[in-house]
């Protein structure tokens, strides 16, 4: 995958998947919009939706990097 280039369409539409689900599990931890951790979660969401490049692929090669968006290579590996 590295060898591969995303379009910025494709990055933001991953980053966004991926701000969604973090957003949901700080919520299941119990943080609410008045901790720092959402507040901050909620500020790069606002910046993926603005379209700012940066945070898009802040947001995309972090989590690429740990592994939360990786393409299976194969169908089966899918399930």
């Amino acid at each position: 995958m590295e060898n591969m280039k995303m379009s910025l369409n494709t990055k933001l539409e991953v980053g966004l998947e991926i701000i969604s689900a973090m957003i949901a599990n700080a919520s299941n931890e119990g943080y609410s919009v008045k901790d720092e951790k959402m507040k901050t979660l909620l500020e790069e969401r606002d910046k993926l939706y603005s379209g700012d490049e940066k945070t898009i692929d802040k947001i995309h090669s972090k989590n690429i990097k740990a592994g939360l968006a990786v393409k299976p290579k194969t169908p089966a590996e899918a399930i």
